[in-house]
Formats: C-alpha cells, structure tokens, sequence
C-alpha cells in the first residue's frame, strides 16, 4: 500500500512539473511577445 501511494505522489509530482513547466515557458512567450510589441511601438514614434 505504501509503495501504491508513493507512485501515486510520485506521478503527481512529475505532473505538477510538467504543468509549471508549462506555465514557465507561457510567461516567457508572453514577454517576448511583449518585448517585440514595444520594440515595434518605439519604432514607430
């Protein structure tokens, strides 16, 4: 029993990894997305 639960914290680890992962590599799209918006903006002025 203690070896089933382990494998069920374990997988849940690994997928609380994946999701922040995720969630790490939206933020950087978001802001180079945002870096390119300004740097279109200033190129505009």
């Amino acid at each position: 029993m203690l070896a089933f639960n382990s494998q069920l914290q374990e997988a849940d680890i690994r997928q609380a990894e994946r999701d922040l992962n995720k969630l790490v590599n939206e933020v950087f799209a978001l802001q180079n997305k945002i870096e390119n918006l300004q740097h279109q903006d200033a190129n505009t002025k």
